[in-house]
């Protein structure tokens, strides 16, 4: 067409079309019209072509579409859509994450649940955690609280209840109470929102949560907090070990739980029904109770510390074996129906106390009082996990006072037995010097007459004694006869020779 205007086109007013120029355009047109006949014409047959396919490939689409709406009408009339929801993310251990089950049909439209009896069920199954349908519904629970089976209600839910692993299993009424601790509101915020919302486990803006916590444990008038918190510890005792301990003081560990939902159209076992849908979902559980347990309940406070003090120095001036035995019944005295953690407290404190006792003029047998003491505590410690787990036998302190009050006895005993040994052994010397000297008397007697006999050497000695002083007696007379004739003699020869 541009060639068209190009050539007979610019006309100005006024200007005359001459026939020449007319009988162009009419044959420009017509020779262009010529050619969009030809080329029309070339296109219809090939879209002739291209129809005559298409409608034996639509005959063939035809034929698998009858199997294809089968199909299609089974899906729509069988396969259900489940959508998982919870109303938070993390949870505090000891509260209760509802996990909320909503079933339509395959395109997500209501289902018609008319029929009470006719409604599908759904199986909920966790790897980690218990769980239990929540109130209101028809539920069936599995052995060890793993699965829950529960029928969807006229709305169309199906909701179950998981919690955090424990050794005890609780009734409703004891969970609620739990939970109830647990959402009491300290200052601004309740207990689990400021487990949830602190850093870390030793944010010093969890005192009060912690202290509240504690206060609950110790509550005379019910055990379900303190039953609770001791089956949770059973469940993993190893978390207090000591070089475990400070992971779980310095840092938050959450739990996390995936459950899994399966859609079935009965309860029935003996009928084959395959899964009508399938759902997962993941909530988490942070575990403050270990550090509850290692940083903020067990370390022994100074007051408790000193309460035992007091008391055991009093018992101290008893005298050692009363002394031992009436400080491990003080213990057991405050032991009793403390719970597992309680008395791990109390023996903690305990222990604490008998070793650091500022006594004047302390007694002798201090020494053995705190050794046979801190004896049977120590036994004691590591034996009340093995109570709590043994079946009919009671958490007391008996091992305790039996083991100290038998170190106790066995020194005492000891004691009195090397007194007498040593009173023995000093009889027996004194004894013996006696005997010896005795003998000893005997034998100097014995000597004695063997010398002094007539004809012992005594005797003899005397008798030659005699002899000789006899004869020293006559020898000195005749000397002193010979020596007075010599003095005459000289005498005499000196007067002479004088002359």
């Amino acid at each position: 067409m541009a060639e068209i205007a190009d050539a007979f086109g610019g006309k100005v007013n006024g200007e005359l079309i001459r026939a020449a120029d007319w009988n162009g355009l009419i044959d420009a047109i017509e020779a262009r019209f010529a050619a969009l006949e030809t080329g029309l014409g070339q296109r219809i047959d090939a879209l002739g072509a291209r129809l005559d396919g298409a409608e034996a490939r639509l005959g063939v689409a035809e034929a698998a579409l009858g199997p294809l709406q089968a199909v299609a009408t089974a899906l729509l009339s069988r396969q259900r859509r489940i959508d998982l929801t919870s109303t938070r993310a993390v949870f505090a251990i000891g509260e209760r994450a509802e996990i909320v089950a909503r079933v339509a049909d395959f395109l997500g439209q209501p289902l018609d649940l008319t029929n009470a009896a006719a409604r599908p069920w759904v199986d909920f199954v966790t790897v980690w955690g218990t769980l239990k349908a929540a109130p209101g519904f028809v539920s069936v629970v599995g052995t060890g609280g793993r699965t829950v089976t529960v029928q969807v209600n006229g709305a169309g839910e199906a909701r179950a209840l998981l919690r955090a692993e424990a050794a005890e299993v609780l009734a409703e009424e004891q969970e609620l109470e739990v939970a109830a601790v647990l959402d009491t509101t300290i200052g601004s915020a309740t207990i689990a929102s400021a487990f949830l919302a602190a850093s870390t486990p030793g944010n010093a803006s969890l005192q009060p949560a912690f202290e509240a916590v504690s206060l609950a444990y110790e509550r005379p008038e019910t055990p379900v907090m303190r039953n609770y918190l001791d089956s949770v510890y059973l469940a993993r005792p190893s978390r207090s070990y000591t070089q475990i301990t400070p992971a779980f003081v310095l840092n938050w560990r959450d739990e996390h739980a995936t459950v899994l939902a399966f859609v079935k159209p009965d309860d029935s076992p003996s009928s084959a029904d395959a899964a009508m849908a399938v759902g997962s979902i993941r909530v988490a559980f942070r575990d403050w109770v270990y550090p509850w347990i290692t940083d903020h309940y067990l370390p022994p406070r100074p007051l408790l510390v000193d309460d035992y003090r007091g008391r055991f120095s009093l018992l101290l001036q008893n005298g050692f074996e009363p002394a031992v035995g009436g400080i491990l019944d003080h213990v057991q005295t405050r032991t009793l129906s403390r719970g597992l953690l309680g008395t791990q407290k109390e023996l903690a404190a305990a222990q604490v106390a008998i070793s650091t006792l500022p006594v004047t003029n302390p007694p002798a047998y201090l020494p053995g009082v705190v050794q046979a003491v801190a004896g049977g505590l120590t036994v004691q410690q590591g034996l009340l996990y093995s109570q709590a787990v043994a079946p009919l036998v009671p958490e007391t302190t008996a091992p305790a006072k039996a083991i100290g009050t038998a170190t106790a006895r066995g020194e005492a005993v000891a004691t009195s037995a090397a007194a007498a040994v040593r009173a023995e052994t000093g009889a027996s010397i004194t004894a013996s010097e006696g005997r010896v000297l005795d003998a000893v008397r005997a034998e100097n007697v014995r000597f004695s007459n063997d010398l002094l006999r007539d004809d012992g050497p005594v005797r003899r000695a005397e008798s030659l004694a005699q002899q000789a002083r006899s004869e020293v007696i006559a020898v000195k007379a005749d000397v002193g006869a010979k020596a007075d004739f010599a003095l005459v003699n000289r005498l005499l020869i000196a007067r002479g020779g004088g002359g």
